[in-house]
Protein backbone atom coordinates (compact mmCIF):
# COMPACT_ATOMS: atom_id res chain seq x y z
CA UNK A 1 0.00 0.00 0.00
CA UNK A 2 2.79 2.44 0.77
CA UNK A 3 4.31 2.01 -2.68
CA UNK A 4 0.89 2.48 -4.29
CA UNK A 5 0.09 5.70 -2.45
CA UNK A 6 3.59 7.00 -3.08
CA UNK A 7 3.09 6.49 -6.85
CA UNK A 8 -0.38 8.10 -6.81
CA UNK A 9 0.56 11.09 -4.66
CA UNK A 10 1.94 13.28 -7.54
CA UNK A 11 -1.44 13.02 -9.29
CA UNK A 12 -3.50 13.73 -6.16
CA UNK A 13 -1.30 16.29 -4.43
CA UNK A 14 -2.46 19.87 -3.95
CA UNK A 15 -1.44 22.55 -6.41
CA UNK A 16 1.23 25.05 -5.46
CA UNK A 17 1.90 28.65 -6.45
CA UNK A 18 5.04 27.49 -8.24
CA UNK A 19 2.98 25.38 -10.64
CA UNK A 20 0.70 28.34 -11.36
CA UNK A 21 3.75 30.47 -12.15
CA UNK A 22 4.94 27.79 -14.59
CA UNK A 23 1.60 28.03 -16.41
CA UNK A 24 1.89 31.81 -16.57
CA UNK A 25 5.38 31.47 -18.04
CA UNK A 26 4.07 29.08 -20.68
CA UNK A 27 1.50 31.67 -21.76
CA UNK A 28 4.21 34.16 -22.65
CA UNK A 29 4.94 34.11 -26.41
CA UNK A 30 8.38 32.69 -27.23
CA UNK A 31 11.06 35.01 -28.55
CA UNK A 32 11.56 33.03 -31.77
CA UNK A 33 7.85 32.78 -32.62
CA UNK A 34 8.17 35.21 -35.54
CA UNK A 35 10.95 33.10 -37.04
CA UNK A 36 8.50 30.26 -37.74
CA UNK A 37 6.33 32.49 -39.93
CA UNK A 38 9.07 34.05 -42.05
CA UNK A 39 9.20 33.07 -45.71
CA UNK A 40 12.80 32.86 -46.90
CA UNK A 41 13.64 34.48 -50.25
CA UNK A 42 13.75 32.35 -53.36
CA UNK A 43 17.25 31.01 -53.80
CA UNK A 44 19.27 30.23 -56.90
CA UNK A 45 17.78 27.78 -59.37
CA UNK A 46 18.80 24.21 -58.73
CA UNK A 47 20.33 23.83 -62.21
CA UNK A 48 22.68 26.77 -61.60
CA UNK A 49 23.51 25.59 -58.08
CA UNK A 50 24.19 22.03 -59.25
CA UNK A 51 26.32 23.30 -62.13
CA UNK A 52 28.37 25.40 -59.74
CA UNK A 53 28.80 22.45 -57.36
CA UNK A 54 29.82 20.19 -60.26
CA UNK A 55 32.39 22.71 -61.46
CA UNK A 56 33.81 23.12 -57.99
CA UNK A 57 33.98 19.35 -57.60
CA UNK A 58 35.75 19.06 -60.93
CA UNK A 59 38.16 21.77 -59.83
CA UNK A 60 38.98 19.80 -56.67
CA UNK A 61 39.36 16.58 -58.64
CA UNK A 62 41.63 18.35 -61.12
CA UNK A 63 43.74 19.80 -58.34
CA UNK A 64 44.12 16.36 -56.74
CA UNK A 65 44.95 14.80 -60.09
CA UNK A 66 47.50 17.55 -60.77
CA UNK A 67 49.12 17.04 -57.39
CA UNK A 68 49.31 13.28 -57.99
CA UNK A 69 50.74 13.84 -61.46
CA UNK A 70 53.36 16.23 -60.12
CA UNK A 71 54.49 13.60 -57.65
CA UNK A 72 54.81 11.03 -60.41
CA UNK A 73 56.38 13.63 -62.71
CA UNK A 74 53.85 12.87 -65.39
CA UNK A 75 52.86 14.97 -68.37
CA UNK A 76 49.17 15.12 -67.58
CA UNK A 77 49.57 17.48 -64.62
CA UNK A 78 49.33 20.87 -66.38
CA UNK A 79 46.55 19.62 -68.67
CA UNK A 80 44.16 18.73 -65.82
CA UNK A 81 44.41 22.01 -63.91
CA UNK A 82 41.35 24.29 -63.84
CA UNK A 83 42.04 27.92 -63.23
CA UNK A 84 39.66 29.88 -61.00
CA UNK A 85 39.09 32.43 -63.76
CA UNK A 86 38.04 29.66 -66.13
CA UNK A 87 35.56 28.38 -63.56
CA UNK A 88 34.06 31.87 -63.12
CA UNK A 89 33.81 32.27 -66.88
CA UNK A 90 32.03 28.92 -67.21
CA UNK A 91 29.64 29.85 -64.41
CA UNK A 92 28.79 33.16 -66.05
CA UNK A 93 28.27 31.36 -69.35
CA UNK A 94 25.91 28.83 -67.76
CA UNK A 95 23.95 31.60 -66.03
CA UNK A 96 23.64 33.49 -69.30
CA UNK A 97 22.44 30.34 -71.02
CA UNK A 98 19.89 29.79 -68.25
CA UNK A 99 18.53 33.32 -68.49
CA UNK A 100 18.42 33.39 -72.30
CA UNK A 101 17.40 30.31 -74.28
CA UNK A 102 19.81 28.88 -76.78
CA UNK A 103 17.50 29.51 -79.71
CA UNK A 104 17.20 33.19 -78.75
CA UNK A 105 13.39 33.05 -78.70
CA UNK A 106 12.04 36.48 -77.75
CA UNK A 107 8.59 35.23 -76.69
CA UNK A 108 7.46 35.00 -73.07
CA UNK A 109 6.80 31.73 -71.20
CA UNK A 110 3.05 31.80 -71.80
CA UNK A 111 3.46 32.16 -75.57
CA UNK A 112 6.09 29.42 -75.67
CA UNK A 113 3.86 27.04 -73.71
CA UNK A 114 0.96 27.75 -76.03
CA UNK A 115 3.09 27.11 -79.10
CA UNK A 116 4.56 23.96 -77.59
CA UNK A 117 1.05 22.62 -76.98
CA UNK A 118 0.19 23.25 -80.60
CA UNK A 119 3.40 21.58 -81.80
CA UNK A 120 2.77 18.49 -79.67
CA UNK A 121 -0.73 18.13 -81.11
CA UNK A 122 0.68 18.48 -84.68
CA UNK A 123 -1.64 21.44 -85.33
CA UNK A 124 1.25 23.47 -86.63
CA UNK A 125 4.72 22.36 -87.61
CA UNK A 126 8.01 23.68 -86.22
CA UNK A 127 9.61 26.65 -87.91
CA UNK A 128 12.76 24.85 -88.94
CA UNK A 129 10.80 22.07 -90.65
CA UNK A 130 8.59 24.37 -92.74
CA UNK A 131 10.60 26.57 -95.10
CA UNK A 132 9.12 29.85 -96.20
CA UNK A 133 7.54 29.41 -99.63
CA UNK A 134 8.84 31.38 -102.54
CA UNK A 135 6.84 34.44 -103.53
CA UNK A 136 5.94 34.60 -107.16
CA UNK A 137 7.28 37.50 -109.10
CA UNK A 138 10.34 38.06 -106.88
CA UNK A 139 13.84 36.77 -107.06
CA UNK A 140 14.06 34.44 -104.09
CA UNK A 141 17.26 32.64 -105.03
CA UNK A 142 19.60 35.49 -104.22
CA UNK A 143 17.92 36.60 -100.99
CA UNK A 144 17.47 33.06 -99.62
CA UNK A 145 13.73 33.50 -98.93
CA UNK A 146 13.11 29.77 -99.17
CA UNK A 147 15.06 28.97 -96.00
CA UNK A 148 14.08 29.37 -92.36
CA UNK A 149 15.64 32.04 -90.15
CA UNK A 150 17.40 29.40 -88.09
CA UNK A 151 19.07 27.87 -91.14
CA UNK A 152 20.57 31.28 -91.91
CA UNK A 153 22.04 31.48 -88.35
CA UNK A 154 20.29 34.81 -87.76
CA UNK A 155 18.49 35.71 -84.51
CA UNK A 156 14.75 35.25 -84.78
CA UNK A 157 13.21 38.58 -83.77
CA UNK A 158 9.56 39.58 -83.62
CA UNK A 159 8.46 43.12 -82.74
CA UNK A 160 6.07 43.87 -79.89
CA UNK A 161 6.59 40.53 -78.12
CA UNK A 162 5.59 41.94 -74.72
CA UNK A 163 2.28 43.26 -76.01
CA UNK A 164 1.69 39.94 -77.78
CA UNK A 165 2.28 38.07 -74.51
CA UNK A 166 -0.17 40.33 -72.68
CA UNK A 167 -2.86 40.03 -75.33
CA UNK A 168 -2.58 36.22 -75.40
CA UNK A 169 -2.89 36.09 -71.64
CA UNK A 170 -5.92 38.41 -71.59
CA UNK A 171 -7.62 36.35 -74.30
CA UNK A 172 -7.01 33.07 -72.46
CA UNK A 173 -8.39 34.58 -69.25
CA UNK A 174 -11.42 35.91 -71.10
CA UNK A 175 -12.12 32.49 -72.63
CA UNK A 176 -11.84 30.82 -69.22
CA UNK A 177 -8.81 28.74 -70.20
CA UNK A 178 -6.53 30.50 -67.72
CA UNK A 179 -7.29 31.72 -64.22
CA UNK A 180 -6.74 35.35 -63.36
CA UNK A 181 -3.80 35.76 -60.98
CA UNK A 182 -4.24 38.21 -58.13
CA UNK A 183 -0.77 37.54 -56.78
CA UNK A 184 2.58 37.31 -58.56
CA UNK A 185 3.12 34.47 -60.99
CA UNK A 186 5.93 32.90 -59.02
CA UNK A 187 3.66 32.50 -55.99
CA UNK A 188 0.96 30.63 -57.92
CA UNK A 189 3.42 28.29 -59.61
CA UNK A 190 5.64 27.62 -56.61
CA UNK A 191 4.43 24.42 -54.92
CA UNK A 192 6.99 24.71 -52.13
CA UNK A 193 5.77 28.21 -51.20
CA UNK A 194 2.13 27.09 -51.27
CA UNK A 195 2.92 24.13 -49.00
CA UNK A 196 4.92 26.39 -46.66
CA UNK A 197 2.00 28.81 -46.31
CA UNK A 198 -0.38 25.90 -45.70
CA UNK A 199 1.79 24.54 -42.88
CA UNK A 200 2.18 28.01 -41.38
CA UNK A 201 -1.61 28.39 -41.31
CA UNK A 202 -1.88 25.02 -39.56
CA UNK A 203 0.79 26.11 -37.06
CA UNK A 204 -1.13 29.32 -36.29
CA UNK A 205 -4.35 27.37 -35.70
CA UNK A 206 -2.57 24.86 -33.46
CA UNK A 207 -0.82 27.62 -31.50
CA UNK A 208 -4.13 29.42 -30.94
CA UNK A 209 -5.72 26.15 -29.75
CA UNK A 210 -2.85 25.46 -27.34
CA UNK A 211 -2.96 29.00 -26.00
CA UNK A 212 -6.71 28.72 -25.34
CA UNK A 213 -6.18 25.42 -23.50
CA UNK A 214 -3.41 26.98 -21.38
CA UNK A 215 -5.70 29.89 -20.44
CA UNK A 216 -8.40 27.43 -19.43
CA UNK A 217 -5.91 25.36 -17.43
CA UNK A 218 -4.62 28.48 -15.65
CA UNK A 219 -8.17 29.50 -14.75
CA UNK A 220 -8.92 26.05 -13.34
CA UNK A 221 -5.64 26.06 -11.40
CA UNK A 222 -6.46 29.40 -9.75
CA UNK A 223 -9.94 28.15 -8.87
CA UNK A 224 -8.42 25.01 -7.39
CA UNK A 225 -6.05 27.08 -5.27
CA UNK A 226 -9.02 28.98 -3.88
CA UNK A 227 -10.84 25.71 -3.15
CA UNK A 228 -7.74 24.36 -1.42
CA UNK A 229 -7.75 27.39 0.88
CA UNK A 230 -11.42 26.77 1.70
CA UNK A 231 -10.75 23.10 2.42
CA UNK A 232 -7.92 24.12 4.73
CA UNK A 233 -10.30 26.47 6.57
CA UNK A 234 -12.86 23.63 6.81
CA UNK A 235 -10.25 21.40 8.47
CA UNK A 236 -9.43 24.16 10.95
CA UNK A 237 -13.15 24.66 11.65
CA UNK A 238 -13.54 20.91 12.20
CA UNK A 239 -10.81 21.01 14.80
CA UNK A 240 -12.50 23.94 16.59
CA UNK A 241 -15.85 22.12 16.59
CA UNK A 242 -14.20 19.01 18.02
CA UNK A 243 -12.55 21.08 20.78
CA UNK A 244 -15.91 22.61 21.72
CA UNK A 245 -17.56 19.15 21.67
CA UNK A 246 -14.85 17.74 23.98
CA UNK A 247 -15.38 20.59 26.46
CA UNK A 248 -19.14 19.97 26.55
CA UNK A 249 -18.68 16.22 26.91
CA UNK A 250 -16.16 16.75 29.72
CA UNK A 251 -18.66 18.97 31.56
CA UNK A 252 -21.41 16.33 31.24
CA UNK A 253 -19.08 13.63 32.51
CA UNK A 254 -18.48 15.78 35.58
CA UNK A 255 -22.27 16.08 35.91
CA UNK A 256 -22.33 19.80 35.49
CA UNK A 257 -24.15 22.03 33.07
CA UNK A 258 -21.98 23.61 30.32
CA UNK A 259 -21.52 27.31 30.79
CA UNK A 260 -23.05 29.90 28.47
CA UNK A 261 -19.59 30.76 27.15
CA UNK A 262 -18.93 27.14 26.13
CA UNK A 263 -22.33 26.89 24.39
CA UNK A 264 -21.80 30.15 22.52
CA UNK A 265 -18.35 29.04 21.41
CA UNK A 266 -19.75 25.74 20.14
CA UNK A 267 -22.57 27.45 18.18
CA UNK A 268 -20.10 29.95 16.72
CA UNK A 269 -17.76 27.27 15.46
CA UNK A 270 -20.67 25.33 13.93
CA UNK A 271 -21.95 28.39 12.05
CA UNK A 272 -18.49 29.25 10.76
CA UNK A 273 -18.07 25.69 9.49
CA UNK A 274 -21.44 25.78 7.72
CA UNK A 275 -20.63 29.09 6.02
CA UNK A 276 -17.28 27.76 4.78
CA UNK A 277 -18.97 24.60 3.44
CA UNK A 278 -21.48 26.73 1.53
CA UNK A 279 -18.61 28.64 -0.10
CA UNK A 280 -16.89 25.36 -0.93
CA UNK A 281 -20.03 23.89 -2.47
CA UNK A 282 -20.72 27.07 -4.43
Amino acid sequence: PCRFWASVEPYCADLTNEEVRVLEELLKPPEDEAEHYKIPPLGKHYSQRWAQEDLLEEQKDGARAAAAADKKKGVLGPLTELDTKDVDALLKKSEAQHEQPEDGCPFGPLTQRLLQALVEENIISPVEDSPIPEIAGKDSGADGAGTSPRSQNKPFSVPHTKSLEGRIKEELVAQGLLESEDRPAEDSEDEVLAELRKRQAELKALSAHNRAKKHELLRLAKEELHRQELRQRVRMADNEVMDAFRKIMAARQKKRTPTKKEKDQAWKTLKERESILKLLDG
